[in-house]
């Protein structure tokens, strides 16, 4: 269980988190044991079988900073989000709804290997925090799996934008073995096929499309 963060007063001097913009190997490679320990995750068992991540209690926490989050994002203010969300993420390693939207930002700056790095943290502090063994249903809209679906979408989508279109294809058979029922991630995995087929002398055919993009303000 992730351990709840300390009861904020001031908030210190915001420091960038070392792993948020770091470049990522694509999650099919689970054998690096050279990362950082383990973020602990608690889960809840479903009815019917499967399980929910639940939300750490640090995020949970932190839903008055998140909304602080969204009315800057809806002024334009990305920068200020952007070190609000750095911050979050500094005191909550879980918190992966802020990491989310860190690669949101990422994408409106047009860098998708940063985008890349905060949704392949929460795909792989998720894969990580699995019970040993996991052979279960992940269903996407239950607890706090939906921030995982989110990211590992939003992370197949940068993997192809970077001509990486084997992890793309990995991370999506991957989100639609957890929750088969996950319509998007079908809508995907299907571009992903009639990508790979059309795919000339191994260039790829980029067709999976980012997160539509907001122009910056000058």
């Amino acid at each position: 269980m992730a351990e709840p963060g300390p009861k904020k007063q001031s908030k210190p001097v915001r420091k960038p988190v070392k792993a948020a913009g770091a470049k990522r190997k694509p999650v099919d490679d689970d054998d690096d044991d050279s990362r950082e320990p383990k973020i602990p995750l608690k889960w809840k068992a479903l009815s019917g079988g499967g399980l929910a991540l639940v939300e750490p209690f640090c995020a949970r926490e932190r839903e008055d900073d998140l909304d602080e989050v969204h009315s800057m994002m809806r002024a334009e203010e990305y920068d200020i989000a952007r070190d609000e969300l750095l911050y979050l993420v500094s005191d909550c390693r879980a918190f992966f709804t802020a990491h989310n939207l860190l690669g949101e930002i990422a994408l409106l700056d047009g860098d998708v290997g940063v985008a890349r790095g905060h949704f392949g943290f929460v795909l792989e502090t998720l894969m990580n925090g699995l019970p040993s063994g996991f052979a279960a249903r992940l269903p996407a809209r239950r607890g706090y799996n939906a921030t995982v679906f989110t990211a590992g979408k939003s992370l197949a989508r940068c993997l192809v934008a970077l001509e990486e279109v084997k992890g793309a294809g990995t991370v999506l058979k991957r989100l639609a073995a957890w929750d088969p029922t996950e319509r998007e991630v079908q809508s995907l995995l299907e571009e992903w096929h009639e990508l790979n087929r059309q795919t000339p002398d191994g260039k790829p055919l980029v067709t999976l499309q980012l997160l539509p993009p907001k122009p910056r303000p000058e």
